[in-house]
């Protein structure tokens, strides 16, 4: 969770800087990533905090050639500085979530404890869509365009009934489970404050 925190400040703070090559940025990070994930040897080397911080600069200047863009050959110095290296992969993450909600295209996670049916799927949908376009800054959308919507559901009975939402860091949670909680929670806490003025009576 500490990691995915700090891989979202990194990701706002990149895609300030340079705005014009965001695209390219993004996919430089993702074919980095991808390549140390899928070598051992190169995943044990660049992960390593036993392993030099000048070694692994200088093994990244030569793999990676002239062709890398230099904010991302200064994203990774600052990453094996600051012996981050870890959060190289939910860091390339973070940056197509924020590219995206730039861009007006927005992947919203719908979970539900059933199935649902084409109609009611679309249904939700449309409730969703026009809730990202009235309340776009709240969402971290700042483009003008169009929005893009794109809906993933997942179904987990364990939420007994209702739905979660969860659009970039944004959870609406409306579940059958939660609305439980929070009574049970009241419950409780009425218990103790009847219980309280019954002492002091």
């Amino acid at each position: 969770m500490e990691n995915e925190v700090i891989a979202q400040r990194y990701a706002q703070a990149i895609t300030a800087l340079d705005k014009a090559n965001l695209p390219q940025i993004e996919e430089q990070l993702h074919s980095i990533a991808n390549a140390f994930s899928k070598d051992v040897k190169i995943s044990n080397f660049f992960y390593s905090p036993r392993v030099d911080g000048n070694a692994k600069k200088q093994a990244l200047v030569k793999s990676l050639g002239s062709d890398v863009d230099p904010l991302v050959k200064n994203l990774l110095f600052l990453l094996i500085d600051k012996r981050r290296e870890v959060i190289l992969t939910p860091l390339a993450f973070e940056v197509s979530k924020v590219v995206a909600q730039k861009q007006g295209k927005v992947t919203a996670n719908l979970t539900i404890a059933k199935e649902l049916n084409a109609n009611e799927k679309q249904e939700i949908q449309d409730q969703l869509a026009t809730t990202l376009k009235n309340n776009k800054k709240k969402f971290g959308i700042t483009s003008s365009k169009e929005i893009e919507f794109q809906i993933n559901h997942n179904v987990n009975p364990d939420i007994l009934g209702g739905l979660v939402v969860k659009v970039g860091d944004y959870l609406w949670d409306a579940s059958a489970k939660k609305t439980l909680n929070d009574w049970k929670k009241n419950v409780k806490s009425n218990k103790i404050s009847l219980s309280k003025q019954i002492q002091e009576s």
